[in-house]
C-alpha cells in the first residue's frame, strides 16, 4: 500500500524521503461497485439533464465495466423524479459499452417533485441484492439540484432523505454532486454526504474522488491514515505480541509488510492515537540510531536528527532527549535503540 522507497547515502544535506503519500493511480483501473442516481425533474431541466448524463458517461467510458467477480466496477443506474426507477442493478451491464448505451438512453421524467429518500432506499435495495464481492467498495453518486438540509443527528424526527443516507452510509460512501448553473448556483450537499464528499457540478473532481474511495485498507485491524480530506496509502496494524526491534524487523518482512515511518506530524499523531486507542505505552517504528547524531530508517535511508545542528534534513517533531530516547514533539516518549535487546515492545507495521 505505499510507493519504492528509494536509498540515499547520509550526508548534512539529506532530504525528507518519500515515505508514503496520497491515494492516486490510473482512474481506468478503479473497481467499485457504484449506483448513479440522477435528478430527472424540472429543477434540472431537459437540457440539464441531458448535459449531466454525458458528463457522467465520458466517466464511465474510461471504466472496466462487467459483472461478477473481479477487478472490474459493476453499475446501477436510478432515473429519480417523484418516484425512483431503476433502470439497471450492479449484475446488469456486462460491458462498458453496455451501461453508456443504457446510461445515454434514460428518459428524461420531467417531475416537479424529487423524493430523494426513494432513491436512496433503492441504492440500498441494489447492492443487498446483488451478488456479493469481497473487497470491493460501494459508491452512491446522488446528482440533484434540490436541497436538502440534515441535523448532525439523525432522529426519527429527521427529514426522510436524512435517516435514508445516514443508513446507506452504513454500508456505502455517498458522494453528492449538486447541479446548478451560473446564474442559479447549487450548494454542497455537506449534511447529507459522507464527509469529504459533497462536490457541485461547477467544481466536480470525479476521478479523483472515485480513486480516493478505491484505495483502502483490507482488513478490520489494519488502519488508514488520513489528512483532513486526503487519503494516503498507508496503512497501519498494531501487532499484540511484544519483541525487540530486531525480531519486530524480521516478523514484518515474513509477512511482506515492514515497520511503521512516520514522515510528518500529521502521521506521528494517527500512529500515537492507535497505541492509546490499544493502551500500548512503547511501541517499534522504523528508525533506530546509528551513530550518537543519526537515525536510520529501515531499509530506506537517513536523515539527520541531530537537534544541535540547524540543518534542513531536521525531521518534524524529533528531538533528541538522552542517547537512547527520542521525543516526538508534545507527543510523548518512545524508546528505539535497536542496540539494547529489551523485549516488551509492541509492533507497529504498515
Amino acid at each position: 500500500m505505499q510507493k519504492a522507497i528509494k536509498k540515499v547515502t547520509p550526508n548534512l544535506n539529506t532530504t525528507e524521503l518519500a515515505i508514503g503519500g496520497k491515494c492516486g493511480g490510473q482512474f481506468s483501473n478503479v473497481w467499485l461497485d457504484m449506483v448513479l442516481i440522477f435528478d430527472s425533474t424540472t429543477a434540472v431541466g431537459r437540457d440539464g439533464f441531458s448535459r449531466i448524463k454525458a458528463q457522467m458517461s465520458g466517466y464511465v467510458r474510461q471504466l472496466s465495466i462487467s459483472t461478477g467477480s473481479g477487478r472490474h466496477t459493476r453499475l446501477g443506474l436510478v432515473n429519480l423524479g417523484s418516484v425512483a426507477q431503476v433502470v439497471a442493478s450492479l449484475d446488469h451491464f456486462h460491458s462498458t459499452n453496455d451501461a453508456t448505451t443504457a446510461l445515454d438512453g434514460m428518459s428524461y421524467l420531467g417531475d416537479t417533485t424529487i423524493n430523494h429518500e426513494e432513491g436512496l432506499l433503492k441504492a440500498r435495495d441494489l447492492f443487498e441484492t446483488a451478488q456479493k464481492r469481497d473487497n470491493v467498495k460501494k459508491l452512491v453518486v446522488l446528482l440533484t439540484a434540490h436541497q436538502v438540509d440534515c441535523p448532525e443527528i439523525i432522529t426519527e424526527g429527521a427529514e426522510s432523505a436524512c435517516r435514508a443516507a445516514a443508513s446507506l452510509k452504513d454500508i456505502a460512501t455517498l458522494l453528492t454532486v449538486s447541479l446548478g448553473n451560473h446564474d442559479t448556483p447549487t450548494p454542497p450537499l455537506y449534511s447529507l454526504a459522507t464527509p469529504c464528499f459533497a462536490a457541485t457540478n461547477r467544481d466536480l473532481n470525479f476521478e479523483d474522488l472515485l480513486l480516493s474511495v478505491n484505495c483502502f485498507c483490507e482488513g478490520q485491524r489494519w488502519l488508514q491514515f488520513q489528512d483532513g480530506c486526503v487519503r494516503h496509502n498507508d496503512c497501519v496494524y498494531l501487532h499484540e505480541s511484544t519483541t525487540d526491534f530486531e525480531s519486530a524487523q524480521h516478523h514484518c518482512s515474513l509477512q511482506h509488510r515492514r515497520l511503521a515511518y512516520i514522515g510528518d506530524a500529521q502521521k506521528n499523531s494517527f500512529v500515537n492515537d492507535i497505541a492509546s486507542r490499544y493502551n500500548v505505552q512503547s511501541f517499534w517504528i522504523a528508525l533506530e540510531i546509528t551513530t550518537s547524531y543519526w537515525g536510520r530508517w529501515d531499509q530506506a535511508g537517513f536523515v539527520n536528527i541531530a537537534s544541535r545542528y540547524n540543518v534542513e534534513s531536521f525531521w518534524i517533531g524529533l528531538e533528541m532527549t538522552t542517547p537512547y530516547w527520542r521525543r516526538w514533539d508534545q507527543t510523548g516518549f518512545f524508546y528505539y535503540n535497536s542496540l539494547y535487546n529489551y523485549n516488551n515492545f509492541h509492533v507497529i507495521s504498515e
